[in-house]
């Protein structure tokens, strides 16, 4: 799988800020967020000073992401490597391929990384409490998940509702590799 259709699904399947995303990693090291692949039990672990918080605490990840990275996990290294540059670079190669794909918000705004982002958290919203999908995204402070991805805001949240992931298995979406990756690839051809 290509480096950017993999971090682009791994965006969109796990609510990682694409400066996490890219510093994530399968090892715990003392600088960087690192990822633990435990079936139910998957976590990230945080160590202090290294996300938006800079607390070190343990975050749980939703059950499609795990199956999703799991096939591919090392002992160690990045989750998503073969992307080069920095965030902000990064950042503007997506918008880029958003641009390209055709992908605009009322704003006239290009489609982002943030947006993936906030696509993972509506399509959890209805799935989750509040409380849960706070912690999912990884917030401080529950108000910032309620603005977002409470009540009718959840509906203007993000373009990337339109793709859906098939829901089995009572509450939880089921997400398969094969379903998603040929319409974020179609959302963004570079």
């Amino acid at each position: 799988m290509e480096a950017y259709e993999r971090l682009l699904c791994g965006l969109w399947l796990s609510g990682l800020r694409l400066g996490e995303a890219l510093n994530l990693r399968w090892d715990d090291t003392s600088e960087a967020m690192s990822l633990h692949v435990d079936g139910r039990n998957s976590v990230f672990r945080i160590p202090g000073g290294t996300d938006k918080s800079k607390k070190a605490r343990i975050c749980p990840t939703v059950p499609d992401f795990v199956e999703f990275i799991a096939p591919m996990q090392e002992a160690r290294g990045n989750v998503f490597p073969g992307i080069a540059g920095d965030v902000d670079h990064v950042s503007k190669r997506i918008c880029k391929m958003g641009k390209k794909a055709g992908v605009w918000f009322d704003n006239g705004k290009a489609a982002s990384a943030h947006d993936l982002r906030r696509s993972m958290a509506t399509r959890w919203a209805n799935l989750v409490s509040i409380f849960i999908l706070k912690e999912l995204m990884r917030h401080a402070d529950i108000s910032t998940t309620q603005k977002y991805y409470l009540g009718k805001d959840a509906a203007k949240a993000t373009a990337f509702d339109a793709v859906q992931p098939p829901k089995t298995g009572g509450n939880v979406p089921k997400v398969s590799q094969s379903e998603v990756l040929p319409e974020l690839k179609a959302l963004f051809e570079q």
